[in-house]
């Protein structure tokens, strides 16, 4: 077990250091993207392509707007904080969850930014308009707010998003509540112990 614990670790670093260049990638792809490079979009498209990342950038900056709308942007978010838990060695989350939570993340984000009726997000060049949600959360909008009316909609959406948040970032509750309540009781005991120094 001592023998393998370092080829464990190295391993780990390097799922992390795969999981941060993609999370880059794919941020640079989404930020960066032009319609005008897509060339169905366009009769004569980019050339070069303005997307960073080039032409497979803008590809994947299409596809993933196309399907999830502004909540494309939580691919890149949910590796990054993956890699960051690979580099500090945390216990592997159970696959099966770490799948659910990425499922419902980005199903409730999607569904949300659709019914907050953001912006419409531009995908293609000319008319064709997606909502900020892309297809997927137009669609998931339209579920909800036909057999629970709007507010309905709204409480099924934020818990599906905050539960899948939980489940695919591994963040912990009760760790933040008890980080929060030690960092006030410190300070509580500092202003504590200003005032009797000043008293005496």
């Amino acid at each position: 077990r001592s023998t393998l614990f370092p080829y464990t670790t190295l391993f780990r670093s390097l799922i992390g250091v795969l999981l941060l260049a993609f999370s880059i990638l794919v941020f640079l792809s989404l930020k960066s993207y032009d319609s005008a490079d897509i060339a169905f979009n366009i009769s004569t498209p980019n050339s070069p392509a303005h997307n960073y990342i080039g032409i497979t950038g803008a590809y994947i900056g299409f596809g993933l707007f196309l399907a999830l709308g502004f909540a494309a942007y939580f691919v890149p978010l949910i590796s990054f904080i993956s890699s960051i838990n690979k580099f500090r060695q945390k216990p592997s989350q159970n696959i099966y969850v770490k799948i659910l939570g990425i499922v419902l993340l980005l199903c409730g984000g999607a569904s949300l930014f659709a019914l907050i009726n953001m912006p419409s997000l531009k995908i293609f060049l000319l008319t064709s308009r997606f909502k900020a949600g892309g297809i997927l959360g137009l669609f998931l909008a339209e579920q909800l707010k036909m057999y629970l009316e709007q507010t309905g909609a709204y409480i099924v959406t934020v818990t599906v998003f905050i539960s899948g948040f939980l489940l695919c970032t591994e963040f912990s509750l009760s760790a933040f509540s008890s980080f929060i309540v030690r960092k006030f009781s410190k300070k509580d005991l500092i202003i504590n112990r200003n005032v009797t120094r000043k008293i005496r």
